[in-house]
């Protein structure tokens, strides 16, 4: 019985043998291996493709190498910390994602078909990319790109100490440009090798960070004029503010050309910007206001203008700032006030306003003064406007101020002040414009620092 079950096991077998000799003796056994004797992967990387055609088959083939690639790549940069997790990192980690498949593809040219093979209606190609000459033409291209940035590290420095502030940026920027081709260029060399580059950390955008952070440690602002100026309420600073931006090596000191300043009051109202000029100097002509609590100290700060610089340096410079402190001198210490119509209606609500501003410099209202401010209000415009609810009244209002010397009755500054109010009729409409005035802190203090000249 158990001879004759064997006996028909025979054509069973066979048969089995015949149909898996159809099915895959057509199949080359490298592409089912992704092994070839002549190519051990100690040295080569093997790539295998298939299709309808034979250009089908090779370009599958080559894709199949550039993804093992591109997976390799990926995977190295991903564990690598330093191309995410420093200042200027997090700028290029898009564009450090972007070049990898490039990067990968750029093995094309170096890659081979040795062999296509057809069964059937299939075409089968096998690819292979020499890891040796590949690798070297990699290390040429890390070794000349590690030049070109330490050229240019270089040349920052130097023209730094030659004043060229500008263009020394201009010179990190391009080598942070750099940054993702040197990255992608020595993860690539590691993927195919399994080594990792001194330049894999020389170059990577922490290091260049540090770099820039130390140079620019080197860059500081200078105010010339001297300390504890006495200036009046409204008027320009005299002299004006001489500011320096310096870069200091070895004890050696050099203006920097073209860097934007801003100049603000301690409130962080912008007053004043400028830039300097060839030698590092710029100035400041600003209105000098009281910044304190006591209406008679006021001080300034002059810091970089952050905006007009490259995003790779604001971090570092926005904490680099110098300050000047004056006191303000009123010689004049009060006005009186009157503000009316055409008709005569005087503004009580407004001439209220005008005394708690006044306030703010130091300065009190009194009848005996023999200053007054005098003002005229006049509608310059109104209409009804119809809402779903009511009708209502809008006005726009200009109100001609002016300070007069009462022993003579000359006019000695004048200025504008418009504004605009909703109200339910006329009256309130006007009442509700007189409340939304809202006078610039600098205006007033040159409107009222025109007596003290």
């Amino acid at each position: 019985m158990k001879r004759k079950l064997k006996k028909n096991c025979k054509p069973f077998v066979l048969v089995s043998l015949i149909l898996a000799s159809l099915v895959y003796g057509g199949i080359p056994d490298w592409f089912k291996s992704h092994q070839h004797a002549k190519y051990p992967s100690s040295r080569f990387i093997i790539g295998v493709g298939s299709g309808n055609t034979r250009e089908t088959a090779i370009g599958h083939a080559r894709a199949d190498i550039v993804n093992q690639i591109e997976v390799k790549i990926s995977s190295i940069t991903e564990i690598r910390d330093y191309e995410k997790d420093t200042e200027a990192g997090t700028v290029m980690q898009s564009s450090i994602s972007s070049i990898i498949k490039s990067e990968a593809e750029e093995v094309l040219p170096g890659i081979q078909i040795v062999e296509v093979k057809k069964s059937k209606d299939t075409f089968y190609a096998l690819a292979v990319l020499d890891k040796v000459k590949y690798t070297e033409k990699l290390y040429g291209e890390i070794e000349k790109l590690s030049g070109e940035i330490d050229n240019l590290k270089k040349s920052a420095f130097n023209l730094m100490r030659k004043g060229k502030f500008g263009l020394a940026i201009a010179e990190f920027d391009t080598i942070f440009d750099m940054i993702p081709d040197i990255i992608i260029r020595n993860n690539t060399y590691s993927a195919i090798t399994g080594n990792v580059l001194p330049q894999a950390g020389k170059y990577s955008p922490g290091q260049i960070s540090s770099e820039l952070k130390e140079l620019l440690g080197n860059v500081s602002l200078r105010i010339l004029n001297p300390t504890g100026w006495k200036a009046v309420l409204g008027n320009n600073l005299s002299p004006p503010l001489s500011v320096r931006a310096i870069f200091t090596t070895n004890n050696e000191e050099t203006g920097l050309e073209g860097v934007p300043l801003t100049l603000e009051y301690e409130s962080g109202e912008i007053a004043e910007k400028n830039t300097t000029d060839p030698n590092g100097f710029c100035s400041f002509d600003f209105v000098i206001v009281p910044t304190g609590n006591d209406n008679k100290t006021g001080k300034v700060r002059v810091k970089f203008e952050v905006d007009k610089l490259s995003e790779l340096i604001t971090d570092y410079l926005k904490g680099v700032y110098v300050e000047y402190s004056y006191t303000v001198e009123t010689p004049i210490k009060s006005f009186s006030i009157h503000i009316t119509d055409a008709g005569g209606s005087q503004y009580p609500n407004f001439e209220q306003y005008l005394k708690q501003r006044l306030s703010e410099f130091g300065l009190e209202v009194s009848r005996t003064s023999s200053y007054i401010i005098e003002g005229r209000v006049m509608v310059t415009a109104d209409k009804e406007i119809k809402t779903p609810l009511a009708k209502m009244v809008y006005v726009e209002l200009t109100i001609d101020l002016e300070i007069q010397n009462k022993a003579n009755g000359s006019i000695v500054s004048t200025t504008k002040v418009k504004t605009s109010g909703l109200g339910k009729s006329y009256h309130d409409a006007i009442k509700t414009a007189i409340k939304n005035i809202d006078i610039d802190r600098l205006e007033l203090a040159k409107f009222i620092g025109k007596v003290f000249r």
